[in-house]
């Protein structure tokens, strides 16, 4: 059998790249008005661009990470979306980082007024790994040799102190197992339940 020319991922007949920024796009028109739109500029990012996919692509230069939520941002983050590393990506960050709350208006620190939904931070993840997905050949190359497989993995995106590096704001991904109550004949009050891995 011939191997016919490099396949790229298809990210699914239902998220074509389009699709992909629309999501974006929906989160952001709900958000921008509730205070992110204020708090993305503070850091150079123009939620309100004509061309929103070349503004979150496009190297930022302002980035505050003084600003509180913004201390444990990558340092190797620069864009709004960094191509396979939601790490690196503001967008990605501020959406799913507990730590951010609050953006500047009229020189203070205001509350913001809504939040991500998981749909929403889903977009944006959605985004950061399907608008530019990398080839079975770059897969490959970034593997040097090793074998390739399908695997599922819990993931949560935790602030610099839940990482296993501990340098910034990162994914997380676990194997994927489940949490079940166990009772003990011993423990019969669910004061003494308690988890267990299964």
């Amino acid at each position: 059998m011939e191997n016919g020319p490099t396949r790229r991922f298809v990210v699914t007949a239902s998220k074509p790249k389009g699709k992909l920024l629309s999501g974006v796009k929906a989160a952001l028109e709900r958000l921008g008005p509730l205070g992110w739109e204020a708090l993305l500029e503070h850091h150079g990012l123009d939620l309100s661009a004509d061309d929103l996919a070349h503004e979150l692509s496009r190297p930022l230069t302002c980035i505050d990470r003084s600003f509180p939520g913004f201390e444990d941002f990558a340092q190797e983050g620069n864009r709004g979306v960094e191509p396979g590393a939601p790490a690196r990506s503001l967008l990605f960050h501020a959406f799913a980082s507990p730590r951010i709350t609050s953006f500047r208006h009229r020189g203070r620190l205001t509350k913001l007024k809504g939040f991500p939904t998981l749909t929403e931070i889903e977009a944006i993840e959605n985004y950061v790994f399907g608008h530019q997905p990398p080839s079975i050949d770059d897969l490959r190359a970034r593997a040097q040799g090793a074998r390739l497989a399908i695997v599922v993995f819990a993931t949560e995106y935790r602030a610099a102190l839940g990482t296993v590096h501990g340098r910034h704001a990162d994914m997380v991904f676990a194997r994927t197992g489940s949490l079940g109550l166990v009772r003990s004949r011993r423990c019969t009050t669910e004061q003494h339940a308690g988890f267990s891995h299964s």
